[in-house]
């Protein structure tokens, strides 16, 4: 992953500045923090939120800059045409809502030292965009249900193909000394 980060939306370029200032706190001020840095999250429950129904977790869904699966899930149940930005080509790094869980535990349990700034990059598998449509695809025509798609130029000014990412697994952290 190229550092220093290189936003390609507001959105995005704000959490880098969030990085930046929690690193910058380490730095002068000797705090320790681990910076979480989630691809796509998925999956709807885990053992806690399945004891009660007011611990779910919430569904969050925005029409330009939600992420993908969960613009698809919405345009799918609405009749909406899936919005696919390019070509489709855009891969994104995911995660099932169990791991997400894994990796705080994780850094819970293994805190920072005084003054040292951590980041951990959480995915544990990438689909491209287009891949994701063929599955929505498919499983709406399972539902007796037929999806069109939109491409769409979209509001966004990242490229729309990229490489995917490929995860490495490592179990130490290294920040930045600068």
């Amino acid at each position: 992953m190229p550092y220093p980060k290189q936003p390609g939306s507001f959105y995005h370029l704000s959490k880098v500045h969030d990085s930046h200032n929690i690193m910058f706190g380490c730095r002068i001020w000797g705090l320790r923090a681990t910076d979480l840095n989630q691809g796509i999250v998925y999956g709807q429950s885990t053992p806690e939120t399945d004891l009660d129904p007011l611990l779910a977790t919430r569904f969050d869904y925005d029409g330009v800059f939600g992420t993908v699966l969960n613009r698809f899930c919405v345009q799918a149940v609405t009749g909406h045409p899936l919005t696919v930005y390019g070509s489709g080509g855009q891969t994104r790094g995911m995660l099932n809502i169990r791991d997400t869980l894994a990796c705080v535990t994780l850094a819970l349990e293994n805190p920072a030292g005084r003054g040292e700034f951590r980041v951990f990059n959480q995915f544990t598998e990438s689909f491209s965009c287009a891949r994701w449509r063929r599955w929505s695809r498919r499983s709406a025509r399972r539902g007796s249900t037929s999806l069109r798609v939109c491409p769409t130029l979209g509001s966004r000014t990242r490229s729309t193909t990229s490489t995917p990412p490929t995860p490495s697994f490592s179990t130490s952290a290294s920040s930045p000394t600068s």
